[in-house]
C-alpha cells in the first residue's frame, strides 16, 4: 500500500514538472514537456549541472510548501519556481547556502506568486512569468553579497556541438539561443532540440515566435548599426516569448494577431534595450520582465475593448485554441443568448450596425416589426397607430430574470412622430442570471403588467409593443448591457431557436428583413434518451471486416459544471447536453475512428420539435477531418481570405422526420448519416456503409 502511494505520488509530481516545462513554451503536453525536460537535463549536465539541481529543488520546495498550506497544486506557480530554481542554478555555485538560497526563492514564489495570482484572477489577466521576473532580478542585484560566482551577464553562452553552430547561419543560431535561453542552457544543439519539439506540437508557435524575433532584431540592428550586436543582445529571448505567448496563445492566430505581435515586440524591443542598459550598473539583467509588461498591457488593453481576437479558452496549442474558438462562435454564437420575445412571426427591422441608429457603444442591438398579410409595414393609410399589426403585440420576456427597471407613463407618438426628451420612451429592463441586463424599449403606454423586483421566467407576458420614445413608427428594440440604466454601451447577444428562410436556426443573429418565428420545444419528442449510469451496447458493422462490439456508459463529471457525457472502453468521450430544447453535442475527445465519434458526427444535435424541420450545423475539424486536413483548414481559418475561410468549415444539414422517428444528415465529403430511434431510445445509426445497431 505505501509503495503504490508513492509510485503515485511520483508520477503526479512527474507530470506537473512535464506541464511546468512545457508551459514555459506555451505549450500543455505531457508528452512535449518530457521531451524539453530531456532536452535541459541533458544540456545542464553538459554545461551547467546546477541549473538542473536548482530547478528540481525549488520545485520541490513548492509543491511542499504547497502541501504543508494546503493550496491546491497551481501550474502558474509551479513555472515560476521551475524557472527561478533554474536561474539560481545559472547565478550561483551550488555551495553550502545553496540550498537556502533556493528554498527562499520557492517561498518567495508562493507568497509573491500567489498574491500575483489573486490580482490576476481578479482582472481576468495572465500571470506570466512576473513572480519569477522579479524574483530572479533580486537575486542577480544581491549575488555580489550571497556569493554568486557568474552574473549571467559575464557568463558564456554554451557550444555544446560546434558542428551544428557552424553549419546555421548567425540569425537561425541566435533564434536558437534565445529558445534554449529561457531554459537557462544557451546553446545552438539544444534549442535546435526544442525547435523541434515545438515544432511538433505547433507551427504556429514557431511562426509568431520567428517572426517576433526577426522583428525585435531588425529594430535593434536599425537602432544600433550593428547586426551582429542586434542578434546576441542578452534580452533576446523576451522577443521570442512575446511571439510565442502575444501572437499565439492569448490571441487567436491571424494576420491581426501577427500585427499586434509586432507592435507588442516593437515595444518589448525598446523596454529590453532601456531596462538593460538601467540595470547593467547594478549587475543584473532585466531577465523577461519586458515580455511581461508587453504582454499585460497588450492582453489588458484588449480584454478592455472585448475584442474579438481573445478565445474564448485557450487550449492546447494554438491551433486547438483557434479551431475550437471558431467552431464554439459558429455553433453557439458570442454572448448571451435570447428567446424571440414574440408568440408570432416578426420581422428584422434593423440589426448589428444598423445605419440609424444603431451605431457607436449601442451598435449592437436588433428592431422588430410586424408586416400584414400583404407584407406592408401598416393597413389602409397608416396614419393611425392601429394601423401597424405590431402596436399592442404582447411583448414577452426573452429570457429568465428579474425586472429592476421599468417605465410605462409615456405616451405613444402619432406616425411620423418623435419625443425627442425622453428616446428611449416606455421600456423594461431584465437582470439575467449572468448579471447582464436586456433592455426593451418604446413600449406602449400603460400596457407594463409586471413590477419591478418581479422575477419572471422566458416567454411570460411583460407589457404590448407601443410607440413610445425616438420611435417614428411602432417597433421593438432590443440590447443587452452591462448595468441596469438606459443609454448603456451595448453586448453581443443571439437569438435562440428561430425558423427564418426555410430551416431552423439554433444560436444565430438573423438578418434585416428576414422574417422570423419562435419554434415551439415538445419535451414529448425528446430524443435521444440517456439515463446517468445507464450502458449502451452497440454492433459496429463495416464491409471488409469483421464485426465488433461497442458499448458506452453515461456519465457525469464530479466537478462543479457537473458535465454529463457519454465515454466508451478506449476512453473517448462525448460530452453533451439534454435540455428543454433538445440534444446538443458539445465536444469529442478521442480517436476519429470510433463508434462514438460516428454518433458524434451523425448527431450533433436535436431539437425537441414535434415537426418536420431542416437545420445546419458546424462540425468541428477533429471530427471532420485527418491530420493533413486539420492543419489546412486551420491555416485557411486563421489566414485565408474569405471564401477560403467558408471552404475549410466543415457544415453540414440535418432533418428530423417525425413520422419515422429518424434523423438524416449530410456533409462535403462525408456522411451521409441516418439516427433512428425507438421507444427505448437510439436503435441505430448509419454513416455511409458502416452501422451501428443498439443491442438490448
Amino acid at each position: 500500500m505505501g509503495n503504490s502511494f508513492i509510485r503515485l505520488v511520483l508520477g503526479r509530481e512527474l507530470r506537473n514538472l512535464a506541464l511546468s516545462l512545457a508551459g514555459i513554451f506555451s505549450l500543455a503536453s505531457v508528452r512535449a514537456g518530457a521531451a524539453i525536460g530531456l532536452f535541459a537535463a541533458l544540456g545542464a549536465l553538459l554545461g551547467r549541472p546546477a541549473v538542473l539541481v536548482g530547478g528540481l529543488l525549488c520545485f520541490s520546495l513548492l509543491r511542499l510548501m504547497e502541501a504543508l498550506t494546503g493550496r491546491a497544486a497551481d501550474l502558474r506557480l509551479m513555472v515560476n519556481a521551475l524557472l527561478l530554481g533554474m536561474g539560481i542554478g545559472f547565478a550561483y555555485e551550488p555551495r553550502a547556502a545553496f540550498a537556502l538560497l533556493t528554498a527562499a526563492a520557492a517561498a518567495f514564489t508562493l507568497l509573491f506568486g500567489a498574491q500575483c495570482i489573486a490580482w490576476a484572477d481578479a482582472s481576468g489577466l495572465p500571470v506570466l512569468s512576473l513572480p519569477f521576473a522579479t524574483g530572479y532580478i533580486l537575486l542577480q542585484l544581491a549575488a555580489p553579497l550571497l556569493g554568486g560566482v557568474a552574473s549571467p551577464l559575464a557568463t558564456h553562452e554554451l557550444d555544446l556541438c560546434p558542428a551544428i553552430g557552424g553549419v546555421l547561419p548567425d540569425s537561425a543560431a541566435a533564434f536558437l539561443r534565445s529558445l534554449s535561453w529561457l531554459l537557462f542552457t544557451p546553446d545552438v544543439a539544444v534549442g535546435l532540440a526544442l525547435l523541434v519539439v515545438i515544432l511538433c506540437c505547433s507551427r504556429q508557435l514557431v511562426f509568431h515566435g520567428l517572426w517576433a524575433f526577426v522583428v525585435a532584431t531588425t529594430l535593434l540592428a536599425a537602432w544600433h548599426g550593428n547586426p551582429d550586436r542586434a542578434l546576441h543582445h542578452p534580452g533576446g529571448f523576451n522577443f521570442t516569448l512575446v511571439g510565442l505567448v502575444v501572437g499565439a496563445t492569448f490571441l487567436r492566430p491571424s494576420w491581426r494577431s501577427l500585427l499586434w505581435s509586432t507592435l507588442a515586440v516593437s515595444v518589448a524591443t525598446f523596454l529590453a534595450v532601456a531596462l538593460s542598459a538601467s540595470l547593467a550598473r547594478f549587475g543584473s539583467t532585466p531577465s523577461t520582465l519586458p515580455f511581461v509588461l508587453v504582454t499585460l498591457l497588450t492582453i489588458g488593453l484588449l480584454r478592455r475593448a472585448d475584442s474579438a481576437l481573445l478565445p474564448l479558452r485557450i487550449a492546447g496549442t494554438p491551433e486547438q485554441t483557434a479551431a475550437e474558438h471558431e467552431h464554439v462562435i459558429a455553433r453557439f454564437g458570442r454572448g448571451p443568448a435570447l428567446e424571440l420575445p414574440f408568440s408570432v412571426p416578426v420581422r428584422v427591422y434593423q440589426a448589428f450596425d444598423g445605419p440609424w441608429t444603431h451605431q457607436g457603444i449601442w451598435r449592437c442591438a436588433y428592431d422588430f416589426v410586424r408586416d400584414t398579410e400583404t407584407g406592408r409595414s401598416h393597413r389602409e393609410s397608416g396614419l393611425e397607430l392601429a394601423d401597424y399589426p405590431l402596436f399592442g403585440l404582447v411583448l414577452r420576456a426573452p429570457c429568465d430574470g428579474e425586472v429592476v427597471a421599468c417605465r410605462d407613463d409615456l405616451a405613444d407618438n402619432q406616425p411620423g412622430w418623435i419625443n425627442h426628451s425622453d428616446n428611449w420612451g416606455n421600456y423594461i429592463i431584465l437582470r439575467r442570471e449572468d448579471g447582464l441586463h436586456v433592455e426593451m424599449s418604446h413600449l406602449r403606454q400603460f400596457s407594463i403588467r409586471v413590477k419591478k423586483g418581479e422575477v419572471v421566467k422566458a416567454g411570460q407576458p411583460l407589457a404590448q409593443c407601443g410607440n413610445s420614445g425616438y420611435s417614428l413608427y411602432p417597433h421593438l428594440h432590443l440590447q443587452v448591457q452591462v448595468g441596469a440604466w438606459l443609454a448603456e454601451p451595448t453586448l453581443p447577444f443571439t437569438f435562440r431557436c428561430l425558423r427564418y428562410q426555410g430551416r431552423l436556426h439554433h444560436e444565430c443573429l438573423p438578418p434585416v428583413g428576414a422574417e422570423v418565428a419562435p419554434v415551439e420545444m415538445d419535451d414529448a419528442q425528446a430524443w435521444p434518451r440517456f439515463t446517468l449510469g445507464e450502458s449502451l451496447r452497440f454492433r459496429d458493422q463495416a464491409p471488409g471486416r469483421p464485426d465488433r462490439t461497442a458499448q458506452w456508459k453515461v456519465e457525469r463529471t464530479l466537478d462543479a459544471f457537473g458535465r454529463t457525457y457519454l465515454s466508451d472502453l478506449d476512453g473517448n468521450i462525448l460530452y453533451y447536453t439534454l435540455s428543454q430544447r433538445g440534444y446538443v453535442a458539445l465536444s469529442y475527445h478521442g480517436h476519429r475512428d470510433a463508434a462514438l465519434a460516428l454518433f458524434a458526427r451523425a448527431l450533433p444535435r436535436l431539437p425537441n420539435v414535434a415537426d418536420s424541420c431542416l437545420w445546419r450545423d458546424r462540425m468541428s475539424f477533429e471530427l471532420a477531418c485527418g491530420p493533413v486536413g486539420r492543419e489546412w483548414r486551420g491555416l485557411a481559418s486563421a489566414y485565408g481570405w474569405a471564401s477560403l475561410r467558408r471552404r475549410a468549415q466543415v457544415e453540414g444539414v440535418w432533418r428530423f422526420q417525425p413520422r419515422c422517428q429518424r434523423v438524416i444528415g449530410r456533409a462535403a465529403g462525408l456522411g451521409p448519416w441516418s439516427v433512428h430511434f425507438g421507444s427505448d431510445g437510439l436503435t441505430s445509426i448509419a454513416e455511409g456503409t458502416r452501422t451501428l445497431t443498439r443491442l438490448p
